[in-house]
């Protein structure tokens, strides 16, 4: 594992490297010019009409490769292998920024972190910038055959091959008010490596443009607040370390935690697979993952699990299996910012994207940079710096 460049942090961020999914519940009116820039830099013109628009990570490298060399060809810089490590801030305006073993002289900075970069978020917290805990969510990956989800989805229609292979999207509450759901559905697709800290395992789903693997797979998650981890500062980004580091212990240098969602049910290990096979690529341990969670989300994911399969026959029973840990799905603090200028409380500052805690997937935080740099600009005219 290498912590300077991985899923989370390589060009593109984990929105490259998790899908390339742009389904969103916005309804901001910028949503057509990013799905329009997506287009003119070589994805499909189906996205532009697609209810689920939907890339893949493998089509998503390319498109993010275009876009930056059209960033350098109107006169923009990239600094690859490069780490942002400091700031220097003056009466509360960012006057300089440190990488590279050099200080460089910064009037505005968007800072577009990911969902992952907590030294940085501790780094800037130290000098000074305003940060929140806010909720979160934790839980597993659950892999089932791609056939299946089919025949479960479209019934008579699952062998149309004017069809796509069938999504699903679940949601229930549980009897401790927890919200369960599923979240990033991967038809045809992969449970991945996806940890960015040493002894800390984290899974995460891909699917590839064509969607044709044999397995689907989606997180199903567990919200999660400060009624889990109290009120102290940075203490649910304690809370997600802390099961990933528990998650590395059980599965043993990086391999998945896995057990066979019916066995999760009845609290025992599983020992062999069934129908489905599990497509994370390093390696899994049978661990009885109600030992990983806390009993309030282990409560949740039960009678979650139990409703799901009386909806959906099989959802359980077909021989799912589960994957462990999915706990990156958004960031547990946010980087509090003006809500008119974008700015933080450290002038020249614009914290954007996921990072950000202000949005949540390629969408979302798209807009979101869209919008902060619309304030830059802004920022700029008034030469007040």
């Amino acid at each position: 594992l290498d912590e300077e460049c991985n899923v989370q942090f390589g060009e593109g961020g984990a929105g490259a490297f998790s899908d390339g999914k742009l389904t969103t519940r916005s309804k901001d009116s910028l949503c057509r010019k990013v799905l329009e820039e997506l287009v003119s830099f070589g994805a499909k013109p189906d996205i532009l009409i697609d209810q689920h628009p939907h890339i893949g990570t493998d089509a998503f490298l390319a498109i993010i490769r275009n876009c930056r060399e059209e960033i350098e060809r109107l006169g923009g810089t990239f600094y690859f292998d490069t780490k942002l490590e400091d700031i220097k801030v003056e009466n509360g305006t960012l006057k300089q920024i440190y990488f590279n073993q050099q200080w460089i002289d910064c009037n505005a900075l968007i800072l577009a972190t990911g969902h992952s970069a907590s030294d940085t978020i501790l780094m800037l917290h130290q000098h000074g910038i305003h940060v929140e805990n806010k909720p979160f969510a934790v839980g597993v990956r659950i892999e089932h055959k791609q056939k299946y989800i089919n025949e479960a989805m479209l019934h008579e229609y699952s062998q149309d091959e004017r069809l796509i292979p069938a999504r699903y999207q679940l949601t229930y509450t549980a009897s401790n008010s927890k919200g369960v759901y599923t979240f990033c559905m991967c038809p045809g697709g992969y449970v991945i490596p996806s940890s960015c800290q040493k002894d800390q395992l984290v899974v995460n789903g891909m699917s590839y443009a064509s969607r044709s693997g044999e397995n689907a797979n989606s997180a199903l998650l567990v919200q999660i607040n400060d009624s889990d981890y109290g009120n102290e500062l940075f203490a649910g980004l304690k809370y997600q370390e802390d099961l990933e580091k528990k998650a590395f212990a059980m599965g043993h240098d990086y391999k998945a935690c896995v057990q066979l969602a019916k066995d999760y049910l009845e609290n025992k290990i599983s020992n062999q697979f069934e129908s489905v096979l599990p497509t994370y690529s390093i390696g899994t341990t049978f661990c009885d993952l109600n030992d990983l969670f806390s009993k309030e989300v282990n409560l949740a994911l039960h009678e979650a699990l139990e409703h799901f399969e009386k909806k959906v026959p099989g959802f359980v029973s077909s021989g799912a299996i589960l994957s462990a840990v999915e706990s990156r799905s958004s960031s547990s603090v946010r980087l509090v910012r003006d809500k008119e200028s974008y700015v933080s409380n450290i002038q020249g500052i614009y914290p954007s994207g996921e990072g950000s805690g202000y949005a949540g997937g390629i969408m979302t935080s798209a807009i979101d940079g869209i919008r902060s740099a619309e304030h830059l600009i802004e920022y700029f005219a008034k030469g007040e710096f």
